[in-house]
C-alpha cells in the first residue's frame, strides 16, 4: 500500500540521458495546418502562435500520457513545446524508433512514419491522399525515378504508396509578389482550388520554376525562398498579382520566329489603337500565338494597352513587343475590348476579310 501510495497519478516517463534519444515524427494535424503546440503540459496552457508542420521531427524531452514535451530537429514550428501525440483514437505523432537516424536516401521517404502494423487500407491510399494528409513538400525523390516516368509503386515501413515525380524543370522562372499582408499566399496540393491546402505558405519574394501553367492557376518548383518545395498557387486574387513571370530572362527577351507566330499589321500601315482588359481575372501575354508559348507577362483586369486595330485569329500583339494576347474565349466570352468601342468579334470580321483581298 505504501508503494501504491507514492507511485504518481499518471504515468511519467522522462529522456533517458544514459541512452539515446526518443525521436518523434508529426504525422496528423496536416488539415488544420498543423499540431497546436502548448507552453505547458496542460491542454489549457497557452499556446504558441505558430504550428507544428507534418513531418517535422521531434526529440523527446519528457512524455506525460499522451502528452510530450519536444525538443524540434527539423521541420517548421515552435522549436521547444508540448503536444498531443494522439488525439480522438488518431495519432498525431509516432515515434520513429531509437536515435535519430534519417531515413536512407536511396528510398523515397514518406513524411508520415508507419508501423509494420498499419492496417491494409493505409496502405491502398491514393497518391493525392498520401500527399494531401502528410504534407509531402519536402519528400525526396530518387533520381533514377525522376523525368518520363508517370507512376511509381514504392513500398515504405510496411505502407504501399503511390509518388508521382514531377516533370523537368523547363519552365520559366516567377517570382512571388502577394500575400504579404496575410504570411504569404496559399499553396495547394493539386490544381482545383478547393484542393487541399498545404499547411504552411508561399512567402514573398521567393523563386518558382515553372512546371505547368493552366489559366490562372501556376504548378511550381521552388527555386529560392520560404514555403512548401511544390504545389499550385494561383497567379492573381480579386485583381491583384500574386506571382509574376521574371521578364525576359526565360527566352532571352525575343520573340520567337516560326509558323506559330501570328501574322500583324506593319506598324506603318496600321496605326496601333487602346485596348482595355475585361477578364474576370489577369490575361496571360504569351511569346507567340501559340497557347503553349511562354508567358512573357499579365495584363490586369481594367488595364489599356496599345495594339494593332484587328486581332489575327483570335490574337493582338503589343505594341510594345512584349508578346500577343488572346481576344476572346468560347468559355470566357471577350477578354479584350477596343476602347472606341469596337467589340473584337467586328474587328476579326474585319480583319478576316481583308486578309482576303
Amino acid at each position: 500500500r505504501q508503494a501504491q501510495a507514492a507511485s504518481p497519478d499518471v504515468a511519467v516517463r522522462p529522456r533517458q540521458e544514459a541512452g539515446p534519444a526518443q525521436v518523434w515524427r508529426v504525422v496528423g494535424g496536416g488539415r488544420r495546418g498543423g499540431l497546436v503546440v502548448r507552453r505547458g503540459s496542460a491542454l489549457d496552457a497557452l499556446p504558441h502562435a505558430s504550428r507544428l508542420s507534418v513531418g517535422a521531427r521531434l526529440e523527446e524531452i519528457e512524455l506525460i500520457e499522451d502528452r510530450l514535451s519536444y525538443r524540434k530537429l527539423s521541420g517548421e514550428g515552435p522549436d521547444t513545446g508540448w503536444v498531443s501525440v494522439s488525439a480522438g483514437g488518431k495519432a498525431l505523432a509516432k515515434r520513429c524508433g531509437d536515435g535519430a537516424q534519417e531515413p536512407s536516401e536511396s528510398k523515397p521517404a514518406l513524411e508520415a512514419e508507419a508501423d509494420n502494423s498499419a492496417p491494409k487500407v493505409e496502405a491502398d491510399r491514393s497518391a493525392a491522399e498520401v500527399h494531401a494528409g502528410h504534407g509531402t513538400e519536402n519528400v525526396p525523390q530518387p533520381e533514377a525515378q525522376q523525368g518520363d516516368v508517370s507512376k511509381s509503386d514504392y513500398r515504405l515501413a510496411g505502407v504501399s504508396a503511390r509518388l508521382v515525380p514531377l516533370k523537368p524543370e523547363v519552365g520559366r522562372t516567377w517570382r512571388v509578389v502577394g500575400g504579404e499582408a496575410r504570411g504569404g499566399i496559399v499553396v495547394r496540393v493539386e490544381k482545383a482550388l478547393n484542393s487541399l491546402a498545404r499547411s504552411i505558405r508561399l512567402q514573398v519574394g521567393s523563386h518558382l520554376k515553372e512546371i505547368e501553367l493552366c489559366q490562372d492557376r501556376l504548378h511550381f518548383r521552388k527555386m529560392a525562398g520560404e514555403g512548401p518545395e511544390s504545389g499550385w498557387v494561383s497567379i492573381s486574387f480579386r485583381g491583384r498579382t500574386l506571382v509574376e513571370p521574371l521578364g525576359d530572362e526565360a527566352h532571352g527577351g525575343l520573340l520567337p520566329d516560326g509558323p506559330d507566330v501570328a501574322p500583324v499589321e506593319d506598324s506603318g500601315k496600321a496605326e496601333a489603337v487602346t485596348w482595355r482588359c475585361i477578364s474576370r481575372s489577369h490575361l496571360l501575354v504569351r511569346a507567340s500565338t501559340s497557347s503553349k508559348a511562354p508567358v512573357t507577362k499579365t495584363l490586369r483586369t481594367g488595364e489599356e494597352v496599345k495594339c494593332g486595330p484587328n486581332p489575327v485569329d483570335g490574337w493582338l500583339r503589343l505594341a510594345d513587343g512584349s508578346g500577343f494576347v488572346l481576344t476572346r474565349q468560347e468559355e470566357f466570352g471577350e477578354l479584350m475590348v477596343r476602347i472606341d468601342g469596337q467589340s473584337t468579334q467586328v474587328a476579326a470580321a474585319g480583319s478576316s476579310s481583308s486578309s482576303k483581298d
